[in-house]
C-alpha cells in the first residue's frame, strides 16, 4: 500500500470540529480532513499516542465493505521538522450544492418544552416530525445499521455530532450522509498486548456464538 505524502499538501484555515489532532489541507485539488496520532489523555493506558489514525481508516473500509457509503479515507505521512507521522486522510464529501448537518443541530433546534434526552426514540420523533425533508424510512433503515457495525467494530464514540445529513443547499432535501468519524473503534487507545488479552477474552466469552451473531447482524443489513 503506498502512503499519500500530505506534506506537499497545502494547509488552509481550520474548518473541522473535534477533538483530535487535525488539519485542514488541499492536496491535487480535493479538500482533506487530515487526522494525526493524537496523545494519549489517559494516565491509566501505557502508551504514547492512540491509534486514532489506523482506526480511522481500518473502521470506515469495515463500514465501506458492509455496503455503506462512506468517506473516502486513505493513509499517509506527514514530515515536519525532520519527524514522520503516519496519518489519515479524509476527503471532504460536501460540494458546492451540498452541506453536511450533524444530527445534533437539529437537537439544538428543538423548542419543545420537554428537554431532549438524547434517547433513540428522540432521534426519530424530531424526523417524524416533518420539520424536515427527510426520507423517515431511510433514516432508520440506515441508523440501525450504522448501529449494528458501530456495535461489531467497538466505536464508543458515536455520538450526535458525528452523523448526520447532506442537505442540498437548493431544494433543503436531506438524504443520510456519509459515514465518517470513526477514530474510536478497535481498540484505538490500547497496546497490541492489550488488544490481544481482550480479544482473546472476548472469543471465549462468544465462542459458539460467533457465526450467530454475525448472520443475525447480516440479515439486518440486507433488510
Amino acid at each position: 500500500m503506498q502512503l499519500v505524502d500530505f506534506s506537499k499538501a497545502i494547509e488552509i484555515a481550520p474548518e473541522y470540529t473535534g477533538s483530535e489532532k487535525k488539519k485542514t489541507m488541499i492536496l491535487n485539488n480535493k479538500k482533506y480532513l487530515v487526522k494525526f496520532p493524537d496523545p494519549n489523555r489517559s494516565n491509566k493506558m501505557e502508551i504514547s499516542y492512540i491509534n486514532n489514525v489506523y482506526s480511522e481508516y481500518i473502521g470506515t473500509k469495515i463500514f465501506e465493505i458492509c455496503g455503506f457509503e462512506t468517506q473516502k479515507v486513505t493513509l499517509g505521512i506527514y514530515n515536519k521538522d525532520g519527524k514522520e507521522r503516519i496519518v489519515c486522510g479524509c476527503e471532504d464529501f460536501t460540494n458546492n450544492d451540498t452541506k453536511l448537518v450533524e444530527f445534533e443541530k437539529f437537537e439544538n433546534a428543538s423548542i419543545e418544552p420537554n428537554p431532549f434526552k438524547r434517547e433513540i426514540k428522540d432521534i426519530f420523533h424530531i424526523a417524524e416530525s416533518r420539520a424536515y425533508n427527510i426520507d423517515i424510512d431511510e433514516l432508520k433503515e440506515k441508523f440501525w445499521n450504522m448501529f449494528i457495525i458501530d456495535c461489531l467494530i467497538g466505536n464508543e464514540d458515536r455520538h450526535n455530532g458525528n452523523w448526520g445529513f447532506l442537505k442540498n443547499i437548493k431544494n433543503e432535501k436531506l438524504i443520510f450522509a456519509p459515514i465518517f468519524d470513526c477514530g474510536s473503534c478497535l481498540f484505538s487507545i490500547y497496546t497490541d498486548e492489550k488488544m490481544k488479552e481482550c480479544l482473546e477474552f472476548y472469543c471465549k466469552v462468544i465462542k459458539g456464538k460467533y457465526e450467530e451473531i454475525l448472520t443475525v447482524a447480516y440479515k439486518r443489513l440486507k433488510r
